[in-house]
């Protein structure tokens, strides 16, 4: 359910970049070979990772295994679509983020800016930094995406302009791994009362609840609900946005 600035540093640099941000904050920024292959060590001997450790033995295994963790990748934490961050907390991530771009020419690519903006306020007029250049990112329209006019899921979203989750969503079905469940669980499932909302994560969490995660799915030893629970979710969202109000309902 979290926003997340996303950096990969350049070939060579990651020991620096490691370095500089330990004299700023606590901890590493990216992962290094040496940094991946003392996790691994770790999870030998915890039980709770029995699985990743059976599948996880090298660093080329965590690379192509956990790949938003791999070598020279890393994140810093910017927010959460259901909790409201302390000034203080808002403070630290703003300095870290300010941080990545005053060292920008140490990596390849600095992704999430947007969120940065959006999530904590900062202002940052690119939403991205690949190979030096700087990113804005086009508006995501339906036109440009597989449409389904007999879906009540694709129709609440076109309703509520939300091509963002429908890719996602779609994504998701073609390819359901913790990567792409990454992805989609921190969107938003509109609707028309603002309270009501909640992420695709909580929803899934909360029918995890009443009917247990025997339809769940783990990689990693991290678990994650199969599509056929997103879809259940997305369509009985559909319905109740407009359980209430039958003349906004989208037609089919």
């Amino acid at each position: 359910m979290g926003c997340y600035v996303d950096v990969v540093a350049k070939e060579g640099c990651a020991e620096q970049v490691n370095k500089l941000w330990a004299k700023e904050f606590k901890g590493h920024l990216v992962y290094t070979p040496e940094i991946i292959l003392g996790e691994i060590e770790f999870m030998k001997n915890d039980p709770q990772q029995a699985y990743a450790a059976s599948i996880i033995h090298t660093v080329d295994d965590r690379n192509s295994n956990f790949t938003i963790a791999a070598t020279n990748k890393g994140q810093v934490f910017i927010g959460s679509t259901n909790e409201r961050l302390e000034q203080e907390t808002v403070n630290l991530l703003a300095k870290q983020v300010k941080w990545i771009l005053a060292h920008r020419l140490l990596f390849d690519s600095i992704t999430g800016l947007d969120e940065a903006r959006e999530e904590i306020g900062m202002n940052i007029n690119v939403d991205a930094i690949i190979s030096g250049k700087n990113i804005k990112y086009q508006p995501m329209s339906f036109d440009e995406l597989p449409k389904e006019p007999n879906s009540e899921i694709y129709n609440h979203l076109v309703h509520h302009d939300r091509p963002d989750l429908w890719k996602s969503y779609l994504d998701y079905s073609e390819n359901t791994d913790l990567e792409h469940w990454e992805v989609l669980r921190s969107n938003v499932i509109p609707n028309h009362d603002y309270l009501a909302q909640k992420t695709v994560w909580q929803k899934c969490e909360l029918s995890a609840e009443e009917n247990g995660k025997s339809y769940w799915q783990t990689q990693y030893g991290l678990t994650f609900p199969s599509v056929e629970i997103v879809t259940q979710i997305l369509t009985e969202a559909a319905r109740a946005d407009y359980a209430d109000d039958d003349s906004d309902r989208p037609s089919m």
